[in-house]
């Protein structure tokens, strides 16, 4: 077999620097883990790094997509809003969003 590491679980760790909501959970601030279980692993990965893409609803800090880059995969889990910046020509930008460095591993 070439190229996948088939089933094999790994885990995420990453450090929220505030409270977050991740669809209808809500995470507190601090280091935590997510787990996978059951899923092929490419050997070589891709470009890039796996990150939280977390953003501000509100008041509310709110997780918008998990990408891993050992699964060449981004999960979805809210479409950010965005904003109209007149003064820049209409640009569209997103207000407010942070990437998270997740730390992937075996489990």
């Amino acid at each position: 077999m070439t190229g996948k590491t088939p089933h094999q679980a790994q885990e995420g760790k990453f450090t929220l620097p505030f409270e977050t909501q991740w669809s209808q959970a809500v995470l507190p601030a601090g280091a935590l883990v997510v787990a996978f279980e059951s899923v092929d692993i490419s050997e070589n990965g891709t470009k890039g790094e796996s990150v939280l893409l977390v953003g501000r609803r509100g008041t509310q800090h709110v997780v918008y997509s998990l990408r891993i880059a050992e699964l060449g995969e981004t999960f979805v889990y809210e479409r950010p809003s965005y904003q109209r910046m007149p003064a820049q020509g209409g640009a569209v930008e997103a207000h407010e969003t942070q990437a998270i460095s997740v730390l992937m591993a075996k489990k």
